[in-house]
């Protein structure tokens, strides 16, 4: 009698053990069905990101380019402006460099 409960404990252990063993299973493949899936729109998605990556670099290099430009001709320029507005006697000039907050007259200052 002991014999026959010792076998059906290990026989229900068993049979408990195999359903755990198979959920686990089931489980884990799932999950490498939703990575097997992640993979593959990471690598959709990769060419594209590269892609907006070298646009985005392209426009910050002809921002720096117009930045050094600007840095380079505008005082120059302001100057000339200010310099025209004296010798024309010009008042739309002298309106428009005093709107920016620059006096007619006086040269700008290099940064």
């Amino acid at each position: 009698m002991k014999t026959g409960i010792a076998a059906t404990l290990t026989a229900a252990l068993s049979v408990v053990f195999s359903l755990w063993f198979y959920l686990g299973n089931t489980a884990n493949l799932k999950l490498r069905v939703q990575a097997y899936e992640l993979q593959q729109q990471l690598d959709t998605l990769t060419p594209q990101l590269t892609q907006k990556r070298q646009q985005i670099q392209s426009q910050q290099e002809k921002l720096n380019a117009g930045s050094a430009l600007t840095q380079r001709v505008g005082v120059a320029i302001v100057a000339d402006i200010a310099t025209l507005a004296d010798k024309n006697n010009n008042p739309a000039l002298r309106e428009l460099l005093s709107k920016h907050g620059l006096r007619p007259g006086s040269a700008p200052q290099k940064p």
